[in-house]
């Protein structure tokens, strides 16, 4: 079983409060445990209201026998029970109606896949047969989802030039850095991307990103004065099985033993490329278990998928697809040893008045990236819960 306090954020002072998304402010859709909940309870209240209409029926009308099912009895007493109390009758074929399409109507049957005791790479294998879809719509063909279990290289010159700057970054940091100081690695897509040396021609940006950069070494550099000592690996677009693949062809070199891995994906799995819940969760805890192969004594946190916006493409299913995500991680890390979650998400939401939160304006570019305030903010945090983790 895993550690008691695998959440991370909790541990927070009151007024620092940290953690999954904050379940007291009602603007904010509640997480898939919580929904689900709610439609249990609604169900059994159905279900007792049918069971206390039944026990109403006079025993003359419907005998021992026909309750229990009895055939030739059972029919003639609905017989009856239509002729004498066509209203109740009405009532409990509503009510049985419910029992019947209740799953549907309401999502019941078509819950994830819990993925929270899986331990080894065979017994995600094995739930591949049973995702219910593969995509964010619901089907298994409008998104280009591969599978999740699979290492895939990224394609195009420009990808590959970036995977060799991390694989020469991932080399350097694990021979200027002594091995008692390698405290993190990062690991993912676009987030972790800006936080290293990859500067696009835009001036704009490339201001922003410079910035960026440089309040990550002055917090994650202890020669440019931070407390610790951590490497940034990341690919804008990348999935997680792109990172897989990384982590298996150079970016995980032998001399590179952290104390933490950090890992940031799931996004684009979502919003570029449309996979579903299901799929978007096994390939991230597929990449758990590679890290757990290759490094068994490092701790892994898995941070929640930040939240994002947009109208196009997969982008409007995108928030609430993430937040099933991030419910699968934090019940996996619940049971795994060093393995631990870590979510920020309702400081980066902004609470209008409406229906769903929206990307707070302070902390976000654009519909999915942080600016220089946002990510100064993102490092303070991660690296407060780094440091609690290395002393611990």
């Amino acid at each position: 079983m895993g550690n008691a306090m695998n959440s991370l954020g909790p541990t927070y002072d009151d007024d620092d409060d940290v953690g999954i998304v904050d379940v007291e402010n009602k603007c904010l859709v509640a997480s898939y445990d919580s929904e689900e909940k709610k439609l249990n309870d609604r169900l059994k209240g159905k279900r007792a209201k049918g069971k206390g209409i039944l026990d109403s029926m006079d025993d003359d009308i419907v005998s021992d026998s026909a309750k229990e099912g009895g055939g030739h009895n059972y029919f003639q007493a609905i017989l009856t029970l239509c002729r004498s109390r066509p209203y109740t009758v009405g009532m409990t074929l509503i009510v049985a109606l419910v029992f019947i399409c209740g799953g549907k109507l309401f999502g019941k049957n078509d819950s994830d896949l819990d993925f929270s005791h899986v331990d080894n790479i065979q017994e995600l294998e094995l739930s591949l047969g049973k995702i219910h879809h593969w995509c964010i719509n619901g089907d298994d063909s409008s998104c280009s989802c591969e599978d999740p279990l699979v290492p895939q290289s990224g394609s195009g010159r420009e990808w590959h030039e970036k995977f060799n700057l991390n694989k020469h970054d991932a080399e350097d940091f694990a021979e200027q850095v002594s091995p008692g100081n390698q405290d993190m690695v990062i690991l993912g897509d676009d987030v972790v991307a800006m936080m290293n040396a990859q500067i696009t021609k835009d001036t704009t940006q490339k201001l922003k990103k410079q910035k960026i950069i440089r309040k990550f070494k002055s917090t994650f550099s202890r020669d440019d004065g931070g407390s610790m000592d951590a490497v940034p690996l990341g690919i804008e677009g990348d999935r997680a099985t792109n990172v897989l693949w990384r982590i298996r062809n150079g970016e995980l070199p032998d001399e590179l033993r952290p104390k933490i891995f950090w890992v940031m994906i799931g996004l684009r799995d979502i919003r570029t490329t449309g996979c579903s819940s299901e799929v978007t969760s096994m390939s991230i805890i597929r990449l758990v278990e590679e890290i757990q192969i290759k490094r068994p004594g490092s701790k892994i946190v898995l941070n929640g998928i930040m939240p994002s916006a947009g109208k196009n493409g997969f982008a409007p299913q995108a928030w609430h697809t993430s937040m099933k995500v991030n419910v699968q991680l934090r019940k996996f890390s619940e049971n795994h040893d060093n393995v631990f979650y870590f979510d920020l998400s309702k400081f980066f939401l902004e609470f209008n008045g409406k229906k769903a939160p929206t990307v707070s304006s302070e902390l976000y570019d654009s519909d999915e990236m942080l600016n220089p305030a946002g990510f100064e903010f993102l490092y303070e945090r991660i690296e407060k819960e780094a440091l609690r983790l290395i002393v611990n």
